[in-house]
């Protein structure tokens, strides 16, 4: 199922319009510009014409109380791996970390935007490698 269909599906299985939607997502806008642009983009997304970025897709996601990986596997975006062990998991701010699907099932690409020590570098790369 694409995108523009699983969405369509989420919204009409509870019975919200594209506007219900972008409220739900990105709140109340008292600008009436930026409540426009965000009703715009749910029906950019319900055409197909533009595809959301995972952090979208997470947040759209969870205003329709759908499984993140459901709706970012239509939307041909990689879900966010979130280990159950949290003292395993890195703590980077989520606007330096982001993860694009790669062209390989089940395969991600990993882009990670923050100066770091070179000891850490090194760490992650020796990871990376195993």
């Amino acid at each position: 199922m694409s995108f523009p269909e699983a969405l369509r599906a989420a919204l009409d299985e509870r019975g919200m319009s594209a506007s219900d939607l972008a409220r739900k997502v990105w709140g109340n806008e008292t600008n009436r510009h930026n409540a426009a642009r965000n009703r715009q983009l749910v029906s950019h997304y319900l055409q197909g014409t533009m595809r959301p970025q995972i952090g979208t897709v997470t947040r759209i996601a969870r205003a329709l109380d759908k499984p993140v990986d459901e709706l970012a596997s239509a939307a041909g975006r990689a879900a966010p791996h979130r280990p159950e062990d949290k003292s395993a998991a890195m703590r980077v701010p989520d606007n330096h970390l982001r993860l694009v699907a790669a062209p390989e099932a089940g395969k991600v690409r990993l882009q990670v935007n923050r100066v770091i020590d070179q000891r850490t570098a090194l760490k992650i790369f020796d990871m990376l490698s195993a």
